[in-house]
């Protein structure tokens, strides 16, 4: 059975084709957002031949695609919103926790659609954006877009991953996604440059580098500069100015004198993080612990958890966060000891850290951490 789908003015939805038993006797007519059919439905002639039908659609609903993004392009959310025929509808901009409108009225827009339309809705945040949600595979690379990188390689699965930067050595890694959702440090912004293309890390601050052959792929200041060409099979094939291709091994990226890894790159759902800095002084301001650096998903609850030294003892603690217990911006924490008493010298040397007891924010004594982003003596742990 073939289902020529049309319009009442001629205009083609689809075709359909589908097989029935010879004995069948209705049809299952196809369905299409904001049509309905219009006249009587075709009676199925039993027998083995061939049929077609023509089935004629009167427009009943207008629809209107929404998408939120934010003032990169980057995609925030989508809502279709259907509008019977002749009548008019009031577009909302959707409140987006930890973004702001930009250049949209408060009270709306009202539309009186005569056909499908599509509008956008602007939005703007302070935070990094992280990936709330894979959406398309790129047809053609635009400057300024923010970008997913996924290593196909299918020669060898074991090498396939999105391109991600590791937080400290800053080593491009190989890596997969939690249930669709990852950090800022999975995603990278495409840059023009001339005729050939860069990529930023927005949450180091670096780019892919030139790649050089069979070594390790550390983000830098200076920018790689790449050409990218689409494959047949809307993969691309990516190489450098030094004829080095993008390629990988088990754990992370390489470059390789020949193509070999095809590479995709996707649109995403963005999802808002925000950077927290935590600082360990004595009463002068000097260091008495590394400074640590946490990107924590928007939401999130934090409690740095200080350790006691052995010849210091915690003195304050301070935020330029308003509220812990909800980060919505980014913000520093310091954490302030003093000289204890009787002791004559300061030692920050890792073998004078001990484990005795830990304090919260509040200076309260933590046996158990119980729930949210605990940082204790540089090490993360993330309680749900």
């Amino acid at each position: 059975m073939t289902y020529r789908c049309v319009t009442t003015d001629g205009k083609e939805l689809q075709t359909i084709t589908e097989y029935l038993p010879t004995d069948a006797t209705q049809v299952t007519v196809p369905q299409f957002k904001g049509y309905k059919v219009k006249g009587e439905v075709p009676q199925l002639q039993q027998g083995n031949e061939a049929q077609t039908f023509t089935i004629v659609y009167k427009k009943s609903k207008h629809l209107v695609f929404l998408d939120a993004i934010n003032d990169d392009g980057t995609l925030l959310a989508q809502d279709t919103i259907a509008v019977p025929v002749g009548e008019s509808v009031v577009i909302r901009a959707p409140k987006i926790d930890f973004f702001s409108l930009k250049d949209f009225p408060e009270e709306g827009i009202q539309l009186t659609p005569t056909d499908d339309v599509h509008r956008t809705i602007v939005y703007t945040t302070s935070a990094l954006l992280g990936v709330k949600a894979v959406a398309t595979p790129l047809k053609e690379l635009k400057d300024g877009q923010k970008v997913l990188i996924y290593d196909f390689s299918t020669k060898d699965p074991t090498r396939a991953g999105f391109r991600n930067v590791a937080s400290i050595s800053g080593r491009v890694l190989q890596g997969g996604l939690n249930n669709g959702k990852a950090s800022p440090q999975f995603v990278w912004k495409v840059q023009k440059k001339g005729s050939r293309w860069q990529f930023f890390h927005p949450a180091t601050g670096l780019f892919m580098p030139v790649l050089k052959e069979s070594k390790e792929v550390i983000v830098a200041k200076e920018a790689g500069q790449f050409s990218a060409t689409r494959n047949a099979d809307g993969t691309w094939k990516v190489q450098g100015t030094n004829g080095q291709y993008w390629d990988g091994v088990e754990g992370g990226m390489t470059g390789w004198h020949t193509y070999g890894h095809p590479y995709q790159f996707y649109t995403f759902v963005a999802a808002p993080y925000f950077r927290v800095t935590v600082r360990y002084v004595d009463t002068a301001g000097k260091n008495v612990l590394p400074t640590e650096q946490s990107i924590v998903p928007a939401g999130s609850e934090v409690t740095v958890v200080a350790p006691e030294l052995k010849s210091l003892k915690w003195k304050e603690t301070s935020s330029t966060l308003r509220d812990l217990n909800r980060i919505d911006a980014h913000g520093e924490i310091t954490v302030v000891y003093e000289k204890a008493t009787g002791i004559s010298a300061i030692s920050s040397s890792p073998s004078s850290t001990q484990t005795l007891s830990t304090y919260d924010l509040q200076g309260r004594r933590v046996e158990e951490a119980h729930h949210g982003l605990f940082i204790v003596n540089g090490h993360k742990l993330l309680k749900p």
